[in-house]
């Protein structure tokens, strides 16, 4: 039987609209109230369509459509993510011509969360009006029908007025995702959680370690998945500002539509390039943080020390070099594991940079490296097998690719973990753990605990205990 990870789909012939059907215009915003990116691309009623991602140093927030890109092998065809590019590429700025804005991609952009099957038919939304913060400067991008864009779209204070009619500005729950608001927890309460339980769980550690010492493979990355209920439907722009707060040195992402969402917050960037310059910094090894600054520090210490961990890491950070080393000037470099501090737990992180000899684009980076061994093992042929029969749900977007790129074929792509899938009052919630030689399976379970806690308490009140230790 074919593991649902390795399924391929049914080539099918790209469908987009000609990129002639369309012109563009950039400019850079004046001075005004805070525009909630979040608020932005759920829109006045909630429910999108939008597409967000917000770093630390940048936020972009597409809302509505004006063309959906769809690839359908999937991130295995580079001919299509080569296309997609190009496409981009191929749009007009409208007549009157755009401000060049310092630290925006360039024009339009396609946004947008990728399945984890690398064949998996998938998307990416070209909006219709994108919002872009980074470096205390915001700009706009309209996308329109050659005759769509008028006086107002170059006038930089009315698109700023349509940007904040949008996102609620002024209105009931308009919030500045930057500024102080109550970190309490949510409103609406979990009342029901659903998947496999726990023991089902360590089982499949206890498989995959077998698969381990028989040699199969080093190491592999397995996932729980839980589907929780709550009382009220869900909030997808409460989620991501919770996220946001809680999660600050993490990029927020978010696929907005009225038929449900696919939000998180990932600490983890699997690549960004500038030019020819690109990055990575892949995340492996993780230890729990109680919560308070001595334990926090003894925690951190202990995974800074630990043999299983460090192996866990290096292999992730040899498989990206190795990845990346071929489409270099030089192999890319990296220093020492540094210990990266989230909500609750930390990892082991290392920054990997090196200059391209080429033009490659970021899409097509984002699928050399995707999966890496943080999310699905190695080998990756040999891991991706054993998930399918460990995994029979597979994964959907989650530990995907969740990211950007425009016409040059800059942009950023992480890796969509510590999210959920939101329809209604339920979620769809994943986390994985790297199981290697010396794992333990009641540990990865403790593990994957911490992590659904980060998805799930942004979402709702957890009540005594938790959610991740409930039993279905």
């Amino acid at each position: 039987m074919t593991p649902p990870h390795a399924l391929r789909a049914p080539a099918r012939a790209r469908v987009w609209p000609d990129p002639a059907s369309f012109v563009w215009r950039t400019v850079e915003l004046p001075p005004g109230p805070a525009i909630d990116p979040f608020a932005l691309a759920c829109g006045p009623h909630g429910n999108g369509p939008g597409v967000v991602l917000v770093s630390k140093h940048l936020a972009l927030a597409g809302h509505g459509v004006a063309a959906r890109l769809t690839l359908p092998s999937g991130m295995a065809e580079a001919g299509d993510r080569r296309a997609l590019c190009e496409w981009l590429a191929a749009l007009s700025p409208a007549p009157g011509g755009h401000e060049a804005v310092p630290g925006a991609p360039h024009g339009p952009v396609a946004l947008g969360a990728l399945p984890f099957a690398a064949q998996e038919p998938g998307s990416l939304v070209v909006p219709e009006l994108l919002y872009g913060r980074a470096g205390g400067r915001e700009w706009a991008t309209v996308v329109s029908s050659p005759g769509g864009i008028g006086r107002a779209a170059r006038d930089p204070a009315e698109v700023r007025r349509c940007l904040e009619a949008l996102a609620g500005v002024g209105g009931a729950g308009a919030t500045d995702v930057h500024g102080p608001w109550a970190d309490a927890p949510p409103a609406r309460r979990l009342v029901a959680l659903e998947g496999p339980a726990p023991e089902v769980f360590t089982s499949g550690v206890r498989r995959a370690l077998e698969s381990i010492a028989a040699g199969t493979v080093s190491k592999v990355v397995l996932a729980r998945r839980v589907v929780a209920a709550f009382d009220v439907p869900l909030d997808a722009v409460d989620a991501m500002r919770r996220l946001q707060r809680r999660e600050p040195a993490a990029t927020v992402y978010g696929v907005v539509g009225a038929t449900g969402s696919f939000l998180g917050a990932s600490p983890e960037v699997l690549v960004t390039r500038r030019g020819r310059h690109v990055e990575s910094w892949p995340l492996a090894g993780t230890v729990g943080l109680p919560g308070d600054e001595a334990g926090d520090a003894l925690a951190a210490a202990r995974l800074a020390a630990s043999d299983k961990d460090a192996r866990e890491h290096g292999q992730v950070v040899d498989a990206v070099v190795d990845a990346l080393a071929p489409l270099c000037e030089a192999r890319p470099c990296h220093g020492a594991p540094s210990v990266a501090r989230l909500r609750g737990v930390a990892h082991l992180a290392t920054r990997v940079a090196g200059t391209l000899v080429g033009d490659v684009d970021v899409l097509s980076l984002a699928a050399l490296l995707h999966p890496t061994p943080a999310v699905a093992g190695t080998p990756t042929g040999a891991a991706l097998e054993l998930l399918g029969a460990l995994e029979p749900h597979g994964r959907g977007a989650y530990a995907g690719p969740a990211g950007w790129v425009d016409g040059r074929g800059d942009g950023d792509f992480v890796v969509a973990i510590r999210g959920a899938t939101v329809v209604g009052r339920r979620a769809v919630v994943h986390a994985g753990a790297g199981i290697v030689a010396g794992s333990d399976p009641d540990e990865e379970l403790a593990e994957t605990s911490l992590k659904l806690r980060t998805a799930l308490g942004a979402l709702g009140n957890l009540g005594a205990g938790g959610a991740a230790e409930a039993r279905p």
